[in-house]
């Protein structure tokens, strides 16, 4: 069984920096952060801008560009590609479908990513594609078999928060069949697969039990602010003097 690598999202000129005073295995920070940050893009080596030594991955920050009312230009994205040399992995620009789409748009918005990937994989040959998860499971299954002809290192999935972490506004047993998507392409591929924004203490046994290998998550930032800490395989852990109401607490999750 494998031990799922948590890598830590944030903002570039992010404080507080955890991985100065303890071991963090990747961090990983977005292209549409570093677009608006002039000063880091000055600098061609990102660990330097970060304080850090160990393993960078860069997000396209798509779902940041979308939040924003923007449609990000894939030259423009490979520009900033471009700049930093010590990244172990770019993370393709992708069209996350909704769990609304019907089968003409879902195809549409995957056949879009899947372009920018062959645009990205001709000048970078350490994009890893990014495909994510859809009901109609047998649509995104025939784009995954189409991204392995290019044999990448590995594979991230996207698009599961809604159906794991929310489950309003998706069919009936979302969760099961969400978790079951990615138990059964582990299996079929025998791939590296990273799962993108899961990264949280009550999924993150799933993920290890279907041999999952990396997760990301930026909630320990938004943890922190209400001075909460996030205890590996312990929940979480309000340590400030304030007394604060933070939500309902996370229920576990069966499949």
């Amino acid at each position: 069984m494998v031990t799922v690598r948590i890598i830590l999202g944030t903002p570039v000129n992010s404080r507080p920096k955890p991985w100065l005073y303890f071991r963090v295995p990747a961090i990983m920070v977005n292209a549409f952060d570093i677009m608006r940050n002039r000063g880091s893009r000055r600098e061609h080596v990102i660990k330097n801008v970060l304080q850090y030594d160990g393993e960078v991955w860069m997000d396209s920050g798509g779902f940041q560009f979308l939040r924003h009312g923007k449609v990000p230009n894939i030259e423009d994205l490979a520009g900033v590609y471009g700049q930093y040399w010590d990244i172990r992995y770019f993370l393709n620009l992708d069209y996350p479908p909704s769990p609304t789409d019907d089968e003409h748009n879902l195809e549409t918005k995957l056949r879009k990513s899947l372009n920018n990937y062959e645009y990205l994989i001709r000048r970078f040959d350490n994009v890893l594609p990014v495909i994510h998860y859809h009901w109609r499971t047998e649509v995104i299954i025939k784009y995954i078999i189409k991204y392995l002809d290019y044999n990448p290192k590995c594979i991230a999935i996207g698009g599961l928060v809604p159906y794991v972490l929310i489950s309003k506004g998706v069919p009936k047993d979302s969760r099961r069949s969400a978790i079951k998507f990615l138990l059964r392409i582990k299996q079929e591929t025998g791939m590296c697969i990273h799962v993108l924004g899961l990264g949280s203490p009550v999924i993150n046994p799933i993920l290890k039990f279907i041999n999952i290998d990396s997760t990301d998550t930026s909630t320990w930032r938004v943890k922190a602010a209400y001075g909460k800490v996030v205890m590996p395989g312990g929940g979480e852990r309000h340590v400030s003097g304030r007394s604060i109401n933070f939500g309902g607490k996370e229920q576990a999750v069966t499949i």
